[in-house]
């Protein structure tokens, strides 16, 4: 089971990676303001948020950067395998275990999603 479980997170990390280097070609222009890199930062958030909602069915006013994916959401490790496997798929991207062990926070998620993408 521990191997499956591994599998699992290799395969999340892949679509996280994947995900997060289509975020990496946002580039702020003088022009803009850097508003183009801040809107697709929310824009970001907001995808990994609705991902998280709909695969956990939390409520979306508790799902915020700062809550924490047991304390706050109630969720396990295979809760947490299973959305970081929704987020590779979307955002082609993987995760790393040793990134998946430092998923604590919906924040921390989308941090490594922004800057893998």
């Amino acid at each position: 089971m521990r191997a499956s479980m591994s599998h699992g997170r290799h395969l999340v990390t892949a679509l996280l990676l994947a995900s997060l280097v289509g975020c990496a070609g946002a580039s702020a222009s003088p022009s803009t303001g850097g508003a183009k890199v801040t809107a697709e930062a929310e824009s970001l958030s907001a995808r990994v948020i609705a991902l998280i909602v709909r695969e956990t069915g939390a409520p979306e006013e508790r799902v915020t950067p700062k809550a924490r994916f047991s304390e706050d959401l109630g969720l396990d490790e295979l809760d947490m395998i299973t959305i970081v496997m929704k987020l590779e798929d979307e955002f082609e991207i993987e995760f790393t275990d040793e990134a998946f062990d430092r998923m604590v926070t919906v924040g921390d998620v989308i941090e490594y999603v922004r800057t893998h993408a």
